[in-house]
């Protein structure tokens, strides 16, 4: 079988396969602060067990974390911790 086959195959099998689960839970972290783990801003999945958990590392100098549309349950859960909670 010819490589450019092979391709077509797997990309046919993967679209079928539709969007990743929604998140359950996820977690809002600003950038910089321990929780994030030197990760840049985004959405990352955490754990590898379910429900689905997501960790948002979201950069406040440029505004208020936004929850990409479709990606939380309609059931989630988000939870932000702020940073004058974590000096106090």
């Amino acid at each position: 079988m010819r490589r450019d086959k092979r391709v077509v195959r797997a990309a046919l099998a993967l679209a079928g396969q539709g969007r990743a689960e929604p998140f359950h839970s996820i977690e809002l972290v600003a950038v910089g602060r321990d929780r994030a783990q030197g990760r840049p801003p985004g959405l990352y999945r955490w754990g590898a067990t379910r429900p689905a958990v997501g960790l948002l590392v979201y950069d406040p100098a440029r505004g208020d974390p936004v929850v990409p549309a479709g990606r939380l349950a309609p059931w989630g859960l988000v939870i932000e911790c702020h940073v004058a909670d974590e000096e106090s």
